[in-house]
């Protein structure tokens, strides 16, 4: 019995999530269409999750006194090109008239697209792409062009931080993300952030960081109510306020998506073609955790399952007409036949003990 049990064991944790180092706190959906960024939300956005509140700590000291005072939400979607991200801020009192800009009402985003946990990403040290980003609140593309030194972008970013040596603006932010823009409230109670950063520019690709298991995100807002300085800081997922220079505590975030946004549908090995090869990939790791589509996993959930098996055999019918797949059933049949010949044969090795 004591190897019938040992067997279950291991079934089981081949059963487990995969996670990653440090932990996994949001999955960023692949967008179904490309946002308009303009600080307004469109359709692009609805399927894209929404991050509240309640998810943000206090980190440091300071309070804030609920929503009332300060309502902040985010979400984020990805394609093949940019990683795009959405704020929304409600908030009673909106200062901007301070020189450093985390002492006013702004957005700090914090991305590590290599999940480098780098603890010292500022200037001078470690040579990595890792970015602290600052929005203030209010702040157009040209006004904020002024406090970058105009850069030749029309980003409303006003102040990154990473460690490549020197201020040189094209390496303290990331190239191309200049698509972002902050727009008010009429009221004055509100504002929101939107931006499109290109994978090229936070230099790692979806299919990396996917293979990876997750990267490096994180965001903040600080609130100024009185004019003297940062009221309160609050942090996504965490209540460390080190974000600003140690990408090793920045939160994570996945990328997760439809059914083969990669290439053709079913190309497991991405050779142009949906074959029986490609079939030879999937049946070689049925019912196995993997980290990537070039392993199987068809529907980005790391596992090769009979959902994939579905998939890989419409694309086939789809590419070649109807032929000679077996069928998802046999599949599972054989798993499972496999499972218990094992179990058989550890009850007949319990027995002979």
């Amino acid at each position: 019995m004591r190897i019938v049990s040992f067997a279950m064991v291991i079934l089981a944790v081949s059963l487990l999530p995969c996670t990653f180092a440090r932990g996994q706190n949001a999955e960023i959906q692949r967008a179904s269409a490309t946002p308009f960024i303009d600080g307004m939300i469109d359709g692009a956005w609805g399927n894209a999750t929404v991050h509240g509140t309640d998810e943000f700590l206090v980190a440091g000291g300071g309070s804030s006194d609920g929503p009332q005072d300060l309502d902040i939400s985010w979400r984020a979607l990805w394609d093949d090109d940019n990683l795009y991200v959405l704020i929304e801020v409600v908030d009673d009192v909106i200062i901007n008239d301070d020189s450093r800009d985390w002492q006013d009402d702004s957005i700090e985003l914090y991305i590590d697209a290599q999940d480098t946990n780098a603890e010292d990403y500022r200037p001078n040290n470690e040579d990595v792409p890792a970015y602290q980003l600052t929005a203030i609140a209010g702040f157009d593309p040209v006004a904020a062009a002024e406090l970058r030194n105009a850069d030749e972008t029309t980003s409303a970013l006003t102040h990154g931080t990473n460690s490549y040596a020197g201020a040189d603006d094209a390496t303290r932010f990331p190239q191309g993300s200049d698509t972002s823009t902050t727009t008010i409230a009429e009221d004055g109670s509100g504002w929101t952030f939107e931006g499109a950063f290109p994978w090229t520019s936070l230099e790692d690709t979806p299919n990396e960081i996917i293979a990876r298991g997750g990267f490096g995100f994180g965001l903040a807002y600080n609130d100024d109510d009185d004019r003297g300085g940062r009221d309160v800081q609050l942090m996504w997922a965490t209540s460390n306020g080190n974000l600003w220079r140690d990408a090793s505590v920045f939160p994570t975030a996945s990328l997760v998506g439809p059914v083969d946004p990669i290439g053709m549908p079913g190309d497991i090995n991405d050779d142009g073609v949906v074959d029986l090869a490609d079939y030879d990939i999937l049946r070689a790791n049925f019912n196995t955790r993997v980290q990537s589509r070039e392993q199987g996993d068809l529907d980005f959930n790391r596992l090769v399952d009979l959902h994939d098996f579905l998939l890989f055999q419409a694309a086939f019918n789809e590419a070649n007409g109807a032929a000679a797949v077996p069928e998802p059933g046999n599949l599972f049949l054989l798993s499972m036949g496999g499972l218990l010949l094992l179990l058989r044969t550890s009850r007949r090795s319990a027995s002979r003990n």
